[in-house]
């Protein structure tokens, strides 16, 4: 049987939290943006969105609630 060792290596992996750990950051901001959101992620720590917790308050945006956006707004 043929092994491969399919693990990325550890400075990939630190690249790709990095990347990762950037780019939440600029969701969220960027969010904060939307008017959707506006005073709904008052209670979000932005320097801890690495933390599970804290990512689970941005609420959802749901099925319903894109369906109350005028067409003229979803750009």
């Amino acid at each position: 049987m043929d092994y491969r060792d399919l693990t990325f290596p550890a400075a990939s992996r630190e690249r790709i939290g990095g990347i990762q750990k950037a780019r939440k950051r600029l969701a969220f901001e960027r969010a904060k943006l939307s008017p959707f959101y506006q005073g709904r992620l008052e209670g979000v720590n932005a320097d801890h969105l690495d933390q599970p917790e804290e990512w689970l308050k941005i609420p959802v945006l749901t099925k319903e609630e894109l369906r109350t956006i005028p067409a003229d707004r979803s750009r």
